[in-house]
Formats: C-alpha cells, sequence, structure tokens
C-alpha cells in the first residue's frame, strides 16, 4: 500500500493523521506565526511522528526505543522553539545556516556521519 501512495499516477490518497494532529497542537501559535512560518513548522513536524523516525533512531543509530522518542521530542521542540519570535533560538542571528548536532554523551553512539 505504501508505494501506491507514493506513485504520482495513482490517485490514492494516505488519510494523513499526523497532519491533523500537528494542527491542533500548532492552534494555540497561529497568532504569533505567519501562515508560511506555521505551514512549514507542519511540513517540518510530520517528519518526527510515526513509526518511520523511530525505526530510523533504533535500526540506524543503535538507540534504544526510550532514547529514540527522547530525540524525537527533542527534536520537535527544537523546530517549535526555533520559529517563536520570542524564543531564545530566535533572538540572536546564527553564524551560519547549519547548526550543529548537540555534544554526545560519553560512551554514546555517534549520530555524525564518519
Amino acid at each position: 500500500m505504501r508505494w501506491v501512495s507514493i506513485d504520482p499516477a495513482s490517485s490514492y490518497e494516505r488519510p494523513g493523521h499526523r497532519r491533523r494532529w500537528i494542527a491542533t497542537a500548532l492552534a494555540p501559535l497561529a497568532d504569533r506565526l505567519d501562515a508560511d512560518t506555521l505551514h512549514r513548522l507542519s511540513a517540518a513536524l510530520t517528519l518526527v511522528l510515526g513509526i518511520d523516525p523511530i525505526v530510523t533512531l533504533t535500526d540506524i543509530t543503535h538507540l534504544d526505543r526510550d532514547t529514540a522518542i527522547d530525540v524525537l521530542e527533542w527534536t520537535a521542540r527544537t523546530l517549535v522553539e526555533a520559529v517563536l519570535p520570542d524564543s531564545p533560538a530566535t533572538a540572536a542571528e546564527p553564524e551560519s545556516s547549519h547548526a550543529s548536532l548537540p555534544s554526545e554523551p560519553a560512551g554514546s553512539t555517534s549520530l555524525r556521519a564518519t
């Protein structure tokens, strides 16, 4: 079924539950963000919901499930904080367009490409 849903020639449309969940969660921010930013944030948050990011974090980076969930929550929180006008994340201009990865605790599996 997944292949059908990504085939541009197919008329199948996936239900998109996560879009509704995200819209509900972001509703309180609608008066603080412009429509383009809200739409972009909503699209970005779809990447941290569902089984796919959990599989990636557990199978590829070898994180345990609880740590994977923690990383996804941190990612979602970081995305939201980055677009809020009064957030410390938006108070200072970044030196580059690419944020650095957080430090890794001793003995952890590196998420950086080698």
